[in-house]
């Protein structure tokens, strides 16, 4: 805000002479002299604050200055999956191998629950099963690599936790699917892809563990290990990990009264073992020719042990008094096990710049005792 203030014209003010006398004294704008001013953000100083910015003179023009920060992209960057997303005629989200390692998830359980839309069933520390859009599992989709994978229970669905996080690529959640999509995921689609044969030697070895007491003790192992020999790319994938998945449960009926008619405590204990395998072999036989084999084995040894304390009461109307008890224990004792492979190869011909042709084969089998 500027404010002017008009006075009248005093006897005591200076003559025109004095007033042009003065102003041909300030000298012009463009006859001063400025030093450059530049800033330069984020200096490479340990003890320097990075969100200062300091501003130094100098004569140099800014265009010859060295740039503070160098930057290298290393692998495919991150800028694919962006675009992809934003072309994508669908709402897709896209994870990323980065954006998974990011928050040390222990299982891919874990990292679906952080995106939006996405439920997953089962107590604290155990993933069951995915949920898209608010409907019930068997209306979601979940795919190892494009292709369905059976799993144990009622509905077949896949239980994600039993894969490690160190073996996946990325993963594609798929929340309102399109016409190309089929009616088995109405819901929407989780797409799991694992990681494929390298160009170049990889090695990596991932050792987790967890001892917190709200999900249980968690553990694991995994080794990634692949490499390129002329026209022959492998990759030997595989991991082991224990879960822990304590339970607590108290459930009470009151009457109209607000009386207590019956109490259930349950206490459980459940361990799970996983056993995972996904080798990938890749070889070029010709320029326009390429063999792929994909193989993936999961194992579940899952334990669970669990004392179930139920007490029933009934009350004497209208005077309340306690009229019978009755308690009964129970004790569960299961051990299951969930055994899941698939024998998966393709053949790839390129005709073309813009034509190419795959054929493949697919055998795959789950048990549950």
């Amino acid at each position: 805000m500027s404010t002017a203030i008009t006075n009248p014209v005093s006897a005591t003010e200076p003559k025109e002479a004095d007033t042009e006398q003065k102003l041909s004294e300030i000298p012009n704008l463009r006859d001063m002299q400025f030093p450059e001013i530049h800033a330069q953000f984020l200096i490479p100083d340990v003890q320097a604050d990075s969100r200062s910015i300091a501003q130094t003179p100098t004569t140099t023009p800014i265009s010859s200055q060295e740039a503070d920060i160098e930057l290298e992209v290393i692998g495919t960057p991150l800028v694919n999956f962006i675009e992809e997303r934003q072309n994508s005629p669908t709402g897709v989200i896209i994870l990323d191998q980065r954006e998974i390692q990011r928050f040390n998830y222990r299982t891919i359980g874990e990292v679906l629950r952080r995106q939006p839309g996405v439920v997953l069933g089962g107590p604290p520390g155990e993933d069951k099963d995915v949920r898209l859009l608010g409907l019930p599992k068997e209306y979601t989709q979940i795919l190892i690599n494009g292709q369905r994978f059976p799993d144990g229970g009622e509905n077949r669905e896949f239980k994600v936790d039993r894969i490690p996080v160190s073996l996946v690529e990325r993963i594609e959640i798929i929340s309102n699917p399109t016409a190309i999509q089929n009616s088995q995921g109405v819901a929407g689609t989780v797409n799991i892809f694992l990681k494929k044969a390298p160009e170049s030697r990889v090695t990596d070895l991932t050792i987790t563990g967890s001892t917190e007491e709200s999900v249980g003790p968690f553990g694991g192992i995994s080794l990634v290990y692949g490499d390129k020999i002329d026209n022959f790319s492998y990759l030997l994938s595989g991991g082991i990990q224990q879960r822990e998945a304590p339970k607590d449960k108290f459930k009470q009926t009151l009457d109209i009264q607000n009386r207590p008619t019956q109490e259930e405590r349950e206490e459980e204990n459940k361990s799970l073992l996983d056993i995972s395998l996904a080798p990938r072999f890749v070889w070029q036989v010709s320029a326009r020719d390429i063999l792929s084999f994909d193989p993936i084995f999961l194992q579940t040894e899952e334990e669970k042990d669990a004392i179930r304390n139920i007490t029933n009461q009934k009350f004497f109307s209208p005077s309340g008094r306690l009229q019978e008890r009755q308690q009964q224990t129970v004790d569960l004792d299961e051990d299951k096990t969930i055994t899941g492979w698939r024998l998966g190869g393709s053949w790839e011909h390129q005709f073309s710049s813009t034509a190419n042709m795959k054929l493949g084969l697919l055998f795959q089998k789950t048990d549950e005792t």
